[in-house]
């Protein structure tokens, strides 16, 4: 089996990449674009599920949880404790917590 053109994937998703970057071309604050070149910065699923797995509050685990926390629940504990099902008093008990499933 031949090997593909990478060039193909680009040409396929032209469109759509015309689509989100043309209302932004002339942006002065956009330095340039990019294509697939951050994968390797993502943070897959399965390693979010060991980091909130953890026992203690390891660094990791801490800025995740201070994501979700800050950004996704806007701070709101009651909230983040809802849809996580997690029965969280402080920020403490969040750190501690070892949330054994995904957020509703």
């Amino acid at each position: 089996m031949g090997e593909r053109d990478p060039a193909e994937g680009a040409t396929a998703l032209r469109p759509d990449l015309a689509f989100q970057i043309e209302p932004r071309r002339d942006d002065p604050n956009i330095l340039g674009w990019s294509y697939q070149s951050e994968s390797e910065a993502l943070i897959t699923d399965r390693e979010i599920a060991a980091i909130l797995s953890a026992p203690t509050a390891t660094s990791s685990k801490q800025a995740l949880l201070d994501y979700a926390l800050d950004s996704v629940y806007g701070g709101s504990l009651t909230s983040l404790s809802a849809a996580w099902d997690l029965p969280l008093a402080s920020r403490e008990a969040l750190y501690a917590a070892a949330p054994g499933s995904r957020p509703r």
